[in-house]
């Protein structure tokens, strides 16, 4: 490892050994490494979890900019921040630089931020980030330069050929994640990268190379933690008992506690329009009793439902508790609780926010006159 092992006394306990601060390392031969720090090590088989890196913008000045892992290490608020990138990463510095006080620009190159998202989650984001201050910028152009400021930095962008600026004492880089190889001699091992230069990996996490088998954002598959922790286990697996485990699709919920928080499990909206015809149902926080009485009542829970199967394909959530309500529909969908009328009928604690998920499923059922036994007195 280039640093410390948060792991290393559990490691260590299974017979693991750990070598810590040995600065990059980098393939010999397909069964060979060398360390920065000299170390030399041989195997029959290697694990790549290397993670990822911010990628690095190809514009002059860009040295005059940090990255979201730069902010997460500032010793000092500083008084204005431009966040470039209105993904996930970007969102949640925006959101969180916000609430110590900073004065808060995002630039976002495409038409909406969270463009992964549902379109409505991302709307709901950029509206709620507004009303708090935030300035958010959406489809603004193309960078153009970089300067260093007396007071910071100046970021130089044109839009159909008018040419603007914008000045902030930060400037932090969230607009793209790559695979952190840079320096490993991939080639040597025989280890082959896609053309987003992320590690080649097939169902098992094997690379092209037959030693090699890699886990986590390195391999650009999922950029969740959650998946990483399920992908190493899957790669040591293979690695060491033969190729047996498959990386098979399953539910995989996302989220981010930002302010406000969203999460949501599926397909969204206009994914889900390509292949069925759907029927959406949406509840406001406003109708539910719990953010009543907390005082959070912005926000909705909406479900996307195929009108033909009466299949669940997706469920979008912003607002308070919003990624543990997504949690409960994943869980649900995990266990083939798939129709809507099934979520529908099942009774959770009041009052609590993942009431709402059962209000949405009860209005989508209504919606598409589907009997739902002991709730339909509740439907109407």
């Amino acid at each position: 490892m280039r640093g410390h092992s948060a792991l290393r006394e559990q490691i260590e306990e299974k017979g693991g050994v750990v070598h810590e601060h040995v600065g990059l390392t980098q393939f010999i031969d397909a069964q060979t490494v060398v360390t920065e720090s000299g170390l030399r090590l041989s195997a029959d088989k290697f694990i790549l979890c290397t993670g990822g890196v911010s990628k690095k913008l190809p514009i002059a000045g860009y040295e005059h900019t940090r990255t979201h892992s730069d902010a997460w290490g500032l010793t000092e608020v500083p008084a204005s921040m431009i966040v470039i990138g209105g993904g996930s990463t970007g969102i949640q510095v925006a959101s969180i630089f916000n609430s110590f006080g900073t004065r808060v620009q995002v630039f976002e190159a495409l038409p909406n931020i969270l463009a992964a998202e549902d379109r409505e989650i991302s709307s709901a984001v950029a509206a709620a980030f507004r009303q708090a201050g935030v300035i958010v910028n959406e489809g603004f152009g193309a960078i153009e330069s970089f300067d260093k400021t007396s007071t910071g930095v100046r970021m130089n962008f044109c839009k159909d050929s008018h040419r603007q600026s914008a000045e902030a004492a930060l400037i932090v880089v969230a607009a793209g994640w790559g695979a952190d190889t840079d320096g490993m001699n991939l080639e040597a091992a025989g280890i082959a990268v896609t053309q987003r230069g992320f590690l080649a990996v097939d169902e098992y996490l094997q690379s092209s190379a037959p030693t090699a088998f890699a886990a986590g954002d390195v391999t650009g598959r999922l950029l969740l933690a959650s998946e990483a922790m399920r992908d190493g286990f899957i790669a040591a697996t293979n690695a060491v008992k033969g190729s047996r485990m498959t990386v098979r699709s399953h539910v995989t919920p996302t989220g981010s506690f930002t302010d406000p928080e969203y999460a949501s499990v599926g397909l969204t909206e206009l994914k889900a329009r390509e292949n069925h015809d759907v029927e959406t149902a949406i509840v406001d926080y406003a109708a539910l009793t719990r953010a009543i009485i907390d005082g959070q009542t912005v926000g909705f829970c909406k479900l996307i439902v195929d009108r033909t199967t009466h299949d669940i394909l997706g469920c979008h959530v912003v607002g308070q508790r919003a990624v543990e309500i997504v949690q409960v529909a994943a869980l649900a969908l995990a266990a083939g609780m798939t129709k809507v009328d099934e979520l529908a009928q099942v009774s959770v604690s009041f009052p609590t926010y993942a009431q709402i998920l059962i209000l949405a499923a009860v209005k989508a059922a209504q919606q598409l006159n589907i009997d739902i036994g002991w709730r339909t007195m509740q439907s109407g």
